[in-house]
């Protein structure tokens, strides 16, 4: 009776222990395999804002390119408005010119033609005194020989018509002198207007190729202005983006130190349990795993793990399991007992299930061409988790098999032979 109270006594304990570890165990399996996802998850995440990084320097590249270019034509802009601005007060210029000048040939034109008419006018008179003179000589001599009161005042007489006559010929000297000089001087009035009107065109032309000039380094403005603003939005949303994933990350690897937090708490809590027990607490580890050969069928291995050259392009040049060559359609199975926590496709792996250990032990299989578990599965060694195939990054029919510890891949052949 006392032998089984003893036995009752140490019993109970040890259930209760083995109870508690199981626990912890499956715990640590699940939350194992979230660390591992959320590490996953933040590889890619990382690589995805390396790549963003990278677009937003190119980005912030030409945006500086742009910048310059733009501070470079604006600067030559200002050049060509000033010197379009000089253009427009050396055309004031000779506009005014060219008007002043304009005005004193009109008056010069109107002077001209008074002083001809008073140059017609003396001419007429002239030509009317002669032809009267003429006409009347014979008749006037006498007439003034009688009327005359003395020799003295017929000689007056005389002298006067001479100087009369002389008076004519200096007048009409004088305005044809004047017509001469008038016309010299509108001949010099012509010829500036001539000079001033080569040198307006000459600055319009000028004037036309700056502002054509300008108008394009306007266009050209504008158009670094816009790809500035474009490149600038670009990098403004890639910006964003990144700080998107930054947050991404912060928040899986919380997530991650939460979970190594819970899992330390609990192996704690059971280590000191199992101490207060007087029992010695042991966690799942890779070396309390015997595995099975996945592929009954082939004991070919096609690949060895390590370094290698990638057999197909996008394959890694870092094999990170064993290739096991079978033809297609043949059995896969457990390694050892295990929960499924992926069974899926992917690009590179195909067909691919990932079994959970305990203790941060996987495995996997991939480029299988069927998987025959689902995720949450819980295989026994040797149990069917699929068929050998080609899918995924694969040049021929074959099982790719790796064993993953704390979340590195380790050589299966120190684990496990066929």
């Amino acid at each position: 009776m006392t032998k089984k109270r003893t036995l009752k006594k140490l019993i109970l304990p040890l259930l209760m222990l083995l109870l508690f570890t199981a626990t912890i165990s499956v715990y640590a399996e699940g939350t194992t395999e979230e660390i591992v996802n959320s590490k996953n998850s933040i590889n890619e995440k990382q690589k995805e804002l390396n790549k963003i990084k990278a677009e937003q320097a190119e980005h912030e590249k030409k945006a500086k390119e742009l910048k310059e270019l733009k501070t470079d034509v604006s600067a030559y802009i200002g050049v060509l408005d000033d010197e379009i601005a000089k253009l427009e007060a050396e055309l004031s210029d000779i506009a005014l010119k060219i008007s002043a000048t304009e005005t004193d040939i009109e008056n010069l034109k109107r002077e001209t033609e008074r002083i001809s008419s008073e140059l017609d006018e003396q001419y007429n008179s002239m030509k009317l005194r002669i032809r009267y003179m003429y006409e009347s000589s014979t008749d006037s001599k006498l007439r003034r020989v009688f009327e005359s009161g003395s020799v003295s005042d017929f000689l007056n007489q005389v002298e006067y018509s001479q100087k009369l006559g002389e008076y004519d010929r200096r007048k009409l000297t004088d305005y044809e002198n004047l017509l001469k000089e008038k016309e010299a001087v509108k001949q010099s009035l012509d010829s500036e207007i001539e000079i001033l009107s080569a040198q307006k065109e000459e600055l319009l032309k000028r004037q036309n190729t700056t502002e054509e000039l300008k108008a394009g380094k306007e266009a050209e403005l504008k158009d670094y202005e816009e790809r500035l603003q474009k490149e600038e939005n670009e990098s403004s949303a890639l910006s964003k983006d990144a700080e998107a994933l930054l947050k991404a990350i912060k928040a899986e690897e919380a997530n991650i130190a939460r979970i190594e937090a819970e899992i330390k708490r609990r192996e704690e809590e059971a280590r000191k349990k199992a101490e207060a027990e007087g029992r010695e607490y042991k966690p799942q580890s890779l070396g309390d795993i015997i595995f099975t050969w996945p592929c009954p069928s082939s004991s070919r291995i096609t690949s060895e793990f390590g370094g290698r050259e990638a057999p197909v392009k996008g394959a890694s040049t870092t094999h990170k399991g064993i290739d096991i060559g079978a033809p297609s359609g043949e059995k896969v199975i457990a390694a050892a007992d295990g929960e499924v926590v992926i069974a899926t496709y992917s690009t590179s792996a195909g067909n691919y299930v990932m079994l959970s250990h305990g203790g941060n032990v996987y495995t996997v299989y991939m480029h299988m061409k069927s998987i025959a578990v689902s995720v949450g599965q819980s295989v026994s060694k040797g149990e069917k988790v699929g068929t050998v195939g080609s899918t995924g990054y694969s040049t021929g029919p074959h099982l790719h098999f790796g064993i993953r510890v704390n979340g590195d891949y380790v050589n299966p052949l120190n684990y496990v032979a066929p």
